[in-house]
Parts: C-alpha cells; structure tokens; sequence
C-alpha cells in the first residue's frame, strides 16, 4: 500500500494558504516531498478568486475592503470562493501516477470519489453530479456544478479547482460546513435572494457534526488505497511559501491583475 503524506496546517491568512498549496506542488513537481493532502482552515473570512477571474468586475471588492476581508487569486482555476467556515483541503501529485494517469476530468472523478465516501462516512447521502447545473451567471463557486462535483439533493456542497503544470496537478477545494448568507451576499451582489437562488447546501445544513477530518481521512484512504501519514511542512516548503506571499499572493498586481 502506498504511503502519501498528510497536513494539516490549521487556519492560516489567505495569503499564506495559496502559497503553501503552490509551495507543495513545487516541492512534489521536484520529487522532493510525497504526493500530499492537505487539510487547512482560515484565520479569517477571506475571498478566493479563480485565476482567469475578472476582480473588478464580479466582485464587490469596496466591501471587502471596508470589511478587512482579504482577496487572494488561486492559482488554480474556477469561480470565486467566500470562505469562512469550512475545511479546504489542497491535493498535489504528479500526473503519471497510476491513480491520476487518465487525465484532468478522471482525476477530478477519482478525488470526488475519495471525497464522497468521506461525505458518507458522516450519514450524508451525497452523489456525484454527472453533467453541469448551473441555474444563472455568477462568479460564485457554488452558484454552479460542475461534473464530478459532490452534490446533497441537488445541491453543492464541495467545490473544487485544479491546476496542472510540468507533469503535476495542485487540486483545491473547499468543504462548507457552514454558511454566512449575509456576508456572502454582500459579496457577490448578484446573489440577491440566496434562499432561492443558491445551489449550495453546507455540511451543518445537511446533519450536525463537530468534527469532520477522520472522516474525510478514512474515506480517501479506503478509496485511492493509500495509507495517510501525518507529517509537517519541509523547511523548503517553508522557505518557499514566504517567498511566495512576498513576492507574489500578498501583492495587489497579483490578486487583482484582471
């Protein structure tokens, strides 16, 4: 059984989180570290936006700003995400591996899948959605479904973005357990009426649970036939991600360059 290694850094400020993701595909892309899952937090609500995004234009950027809610671009594709209360988990491999080999949508499949039985390792009667639902135009993430995404009646509760470069893929994604309409109206001012228009449905809305990680852990161990080992960053991991925050994810010519 293969061995990948596992982290859980905790909340971190958006900027650090992008650049610890990217940090960890650099050192996988370089052989120097494992293929890594990583589950984080956020220390506070923060705005990610994909990497072909628009800023300006689809997000109200003023309120964040008279908010102190940080906005970060991704370096992985896909809508704009609010986070606050929830897991986000980042997956880095290299491409060749015998799990991810087939491609970009079968690695997305085989990810959904790991996430899903974790999902159900909790009571949660997810699924897997087959084709595209999206009900109307936002830059929200979880105003739309993509294929492969994991879906509670119909509606979305994980969302997930990849990147893929020099024979390795960085997978984001964000697990809701909670949502703050108001603030996420705020933010995308299209969404005027969420309580009809949302697809979204968080893990408090679909059963009460406190903690959700073994869960999560277990059924991505039992689904890629791998066994997870706790590790902590590598101090080139380290060493990169601030060199990428200063350099790059805390610079507004980065995170606002469209």
């Amino acid at each position: 059984m293969k061995t990948w290694r596992f982290i859980d850094t905790g909340p971190l400020d958006a900027y650090m989180n992008m650049a610890i993701d990217e940090a960890i595909m650099k050192a996988v892309e370089s052989g120097i570290s494992p293929p890594t899952l990583r589950f984080y937090g956020w220390s506070s609500p923060s705005l990610s936006i994909g990497y072909f995004q628009k800023t300006e234009r689809e997000i109200n950027t003023d309120a964040c700003l008279s908010l102190g809610i940080p906005v970060v671009r991704r370096p992985t594709g896909g809508k704009a995400v609010l986070h606050k209360i929830e897991l986000t988990y980042s997956i880095s491999s290299k491409t060749d591996s015998p799990l991810f080999s087939k491609g970009l949508m079968e690695t997305y499949r085989v990810i959904s899948h790991g996430l899903l039985k974790g999902l159900r390792n909790l009571g949660i009667d997810a699924e897997i959605s087959e084709k595209r639902i999206q009900r109307k135009r936002s830059p929200a993430c979880f105003s739309a479904t993509a294929p492969y995404e994991i879906t509670v009646k119909g509606r979305k509760i994980i969302g997930s973005a990849q990147k893929r470069s020099n024979g390795v893929f960085l997978q984001q994604g964000s697990i809701l357990i909670d949502l703050d309409l108001a603030l996420y109206c705020l933010i995308f001012p299209a969404e005027e009426k969420p309580s009809r228009q949302m697809t979204a449905i968080s893990i408090e809305t679909a059963k009460d649970i406190k903690s959700i990680r073994p869960s999560f852990i277990k059924g991505i161990e039992e689904s890629f036939g791998i066994k997870l080992e706790h590790q902590n960053l590598t101090p080139y991991e380290l060493e990169c991600a601030e060199i990428l925050v200063r350099e790059k994810y805390s610079k507004d010519e980065w995170n606002f360059r469209m």
